[in-house]
């Protein structure tokens, strides 16, 4: 059985998801999902990002999932991971709102809150496409962890066509 490889600019080279496509169903018509999320991918990283790695997660069909439900493709990703200052919030912000992306105000803490750690801490964003979400994209920035790295990661990611794998 051949598989077909997706070369992505700056992210290596990545297996599709051709056989297993023709079987259960295509979950990217045309490639536009993953090319999508490359896309934008290429369009986020902030000016001030040093040592930028991408990571291409194409479709991959799950057979046998962990909760017993029915099998399905996986989403697809592009992740980022990036050194950058303590600005990258507001510079992804920027970045993302000149894409028609918008982001989700209900990721901000509440001012009589501590700030907390992980995903509702300070310069955790999460976003989504402000007009018709055609492909179930969802984009996080999280920040550097508590070891003090400086090491920013951005997750892109879409939903397939048809045939979606139900996460636990």
């Amino acid at each position: 059985m051949a598989v077909g490889m997706v070369a992505v600019a700056g992210c290596g080279v990545i297996p599709s998801s051709g056989a297993s496509a023709r079987i259960h169903g295509n979950p990217d018509p045309g490639g536009h999902r993953l090319a999508a999320l490359q896309a934008v991918a290429r369009r986020t990283v902030p000016a001030t990002a040093q040592g930028v790695h991408a990571t291409v997660h194409g479709f991959r069909w799950d057979p046998q999932t962990c909760d017993g439900a029915a099998p399905g493709w996986s989403n697809a990703d592009v992740d980022l991971t990036f050194r950058a200052p303590s600005t990258t919030p507001l510079d992804v912000d920027a970045l993302m709102q000149r894409l028609g992306w918008k982001k989700n105000t209900s990721d901000e803490p509440s001012s009589d809150t501590a700030p907390a750690e992980g995903p509702s801490g300070p310069g955790f964003r999460s976003y989504e496409p402000s007009g018709a979400d055609t492909y179930g994209e969802i984009a996080q920035l999280t920040p550097p962890d508590t070891h003090g790295d400086g090491v920013w990661d951005l997750d892109i990611d879409a939903s397939p066509a048809e045939v979606p794998s139900h996460d636990c």
